[in-house]
């Protein structure tokens, strides 16, 4: 970690750095983001040794949803319950659904957080969210 950043984890694409000849790595908000979306991404069971991480969006993709669904709250609890377990960087502020597209089979999910002690010196803390949609292909 260099002496600017808080947070540091490698990128998930796994390319080489051409100047260190070592894997790149994201720092502090791309870090978070990273994170969040690859823990809203991951289907349970796919984590080797981690069964219970992943917030299974691939399910949602089948379910009969519309606005008053249950299984929409369900989505939000779920991603709240992951983000608590697997991101102990960040505390939840909201998670919202974008269900305007439903119809061409599309589902927005934004998350809104608070990223702790981003900066060292002055332990402040900073907001951000990541959005993600998931999409039923026919």
């Amino acid at each position: 970690m260099s002496d600017n950043s808080t947070y540091c984890d490698f990128s998930v694409d796994f390319v080489k750095n051409k100047f260190t000849n070592d894997l790149s790595k994201v720092i502090d908000r791309t870090a978070i983001r990273q994170s969040i979306s690859n823990i809203m991404l991951t289907m349970k069971g796919e984590k080797p040794f981690n069964r219970n991480f992943g917030c299974d969006l691939h399910k949602y993709l089948f379910e009969n949803i519309d606005s008053s669904s249950i299984a929409l709250l369900t989505l939000q609890r779920d991603i709240g319950d992951q983000l608590a377990a697997w991101e102990p960087r960040v505390e939840l502020t909201s998670v919202e659904l974008d269900e305007s597209d439903m119809d061409s089979n599309n589902l927005g999910i934004n998350v809104t957080y608070i990223i702790n002690n981003m900066d060292q010196e002055t332990g402040s803390s900073f907001e951000d969210s990541v959005s993600v949609t998931i999409t039923k292909v026919r």
